[in-house]
């Protein structure tokens, strides 16, 4: 069996389970257990969001993995150290294969290591760990629940003949704020626009005064989600973000930030070209 938490947002959870679903099909693992937990990183479960994946079991909740925080600082005190190594113990115990955040980049995209683990493991991770080919995308096991299909539908129902997506990463992501600057951003569109004046863009961000700005600038040629929540500690929120996440894999090409998962899964969903916007 494969066990896996993903943690972190939407995308970083829907990109680690990709390549879990993935690594079940190769070592013939037909049983995998998600545990999709609730918390200030996405207050919304699985089910809230998705229509039920054959051969994954969803829990929200495992006490197993509350021994060890991945998100602690790397100096830890002496109580969560006992605890890491108690942890790693117990899965040995079990015959499990325990591999945490930082192992599981240390072989990120090592295809021969993946490929030849053992079953009986468990993933705690953010990554997604198989590089995106046709054969390891299953992004359309990945079903929106039908209140969010029926909002997507009319998202894309606004499009024109030819819509490019803009995934614009701010708020914490000083990577996206660095490199993938408005300027840059706005270069581009004003030149996919002179080369076809009926361009149309739909914006996805974070950032409520640049999506004002970008309006302002650009008017009519700008569609966007209106009144999006962008707390991730509420649940309308990540329902938003799905919404948004699907629109944007049903434009043309997409435009994306740098270091941003929502971009490289927006594309792979529908497998659509993606230019990343940086210097």
């Amino acid at each position: 069996m494969i066990i896996i938490r993903t943690i972190g947002g939407l995308c970083n959870r829907m990109r680690a389970l990709n390549s879990a679903i993935h690594l079940g099909k190769i070592n013939k693992q037909n049983r995998i257990k998600l545990v999709w937990e609730r918390n200030k990183d996405l207050n919304a479960s699985f089910n809230d969001l998705f229509e039920p994946i054959e051969g994954v079991k969803v829990a929200e909740y495992n006490p197993i993995f509350n021994h060890f925080d991945l998100f602690a600082k790397r100096k830890k005190t002496i109580v969560q150290k006992i605890k890491y190594k108690a942890l790693k113990h117990y899965f040995k115990v079990l015959e499990y294969k325990y591999l945490d955040n930082q192992t599981i980049r240390n072989y990120r995209y090592n295809s021969d290591y993946w490929e030849n683990l053992k079953p009986n493991v468990v993933l705690d991770t953010c990554y997604d760990f198989f590089e995106i080919k046709p054969e390891t995308n299953h992004y359309q096991l990945f079903v929106p629940r039908y209140h969010l299909k029926k909002r997507i539908k009319h998202e894309v129902s606004r499009f024109g003949d030819y819509t490019v997506g803009l995934h614009i990463r701010r708020t914490d992501n000083k990577n996206a704020i660095e490199y993938s600057s408005t300027d840059l951003f706005i270069d581009k569109m004003e030149a996919l626009l002179k080369n076809n004046p009926e361009t149309r863009f739909f914006l996805a961000t974070d950032d409520p005064q640049l999506e004002d700005d970008l309006c302002k600038r650009f008017g009519s040629t700008i569609l966007t989600q209106k009144s999006k929540d962008l707390d991730r500690n509420s649940k309308k929120a990540i329902e938003d973000a799905v919404v948004d996440l699907y629109s944007l894999s049903q434009t043309q090409l997409i435009l994306g930030s740098y270091w941003s998962s929502f971009s490289n899964v927006a594309a792979e969903i529908n497998k659509k070209e993606l230019i990343i916007i940086s210097k």
